[in-house]
């Protein structure tokens, strides 16, 4: 009798941001002004609880493109990783807004190293849809072809939260990092 032997390779969580106590240092950019994003200790399910939210403080469109000009996202404190990560991972989802009118072509997560580093998600699509269209979502940011020397000093992540043409409110929860 043969015995076959099959190894599987698992992710091993390498960094994760759970918003169990605060908001752990994370702020709201881009909007009117910088402010500390607000914590919620309110459970919406097992993907969702002590989370983080931010609401549009500034909506700024022309008559032509109708998209917004500023644009305010979920931005971490400077973040240390031990090793290179291949794979990103955090849960989101909207508490108000029309997410059938969305801005177009933005970035959705942005990496900011030093040095000048940065490494920007313009499109996450999952099955040739877009990934968040406003109800919770886990959205998967693969790290695989990113340079890695941002991973090599402290970075910054940038989560986009206006999603929309107009105002909403957006949480986010659980931003883990896989290698």
């Amino acid at each position: 009798m043969l015995a076959h032997i099959i190894i599987f390779g698992l992710l091993a969580l390498s960094k994760a941001t759970t918003f169990l106590l605060d908001n752990e240092g994370w702020t709201i950019v881009g909007n009117k002004r910088i402010i500390e994003a607000k914590h919620q200790n309110y459970c919406l399910g097992p993907k969702m609880s002590n989370y983080i939210l931010g609401t549009d403080d500034l909506v700024n469109v022309d008559f032509r493109n109708r998209d917004d000009k500023n644009l305010w996202y979920f931005r971490s404190p400077p973040i240390t990783l031990v090793k290179r990560p291949v794979l990103m991972v955090f849960t989101i989802t909207s508490f108000s807004g029309d997410f059938t009118k969305l801005n177009a072509g933005l970035p959705l997560v942005k990496l900011l190293g030093s040095d000048n580093l940065t490494a920007v998600f313009n499109e996450l699509v999952f099955n040739g849809a877009q990934v968040f269209n406003g109800k919770m979502t886990t959205v998967n940011v693969p790290l695989v072809h990113t340079d890695a020397k941002i991973f090599q000093k402290p970075f910054t992540i940038e989560i986009l939260g206006d999603w929309t043409r107009g105002i909403e409110t957006v949480a986010i929860d659980n931003v883990e990092f896989y290698y």
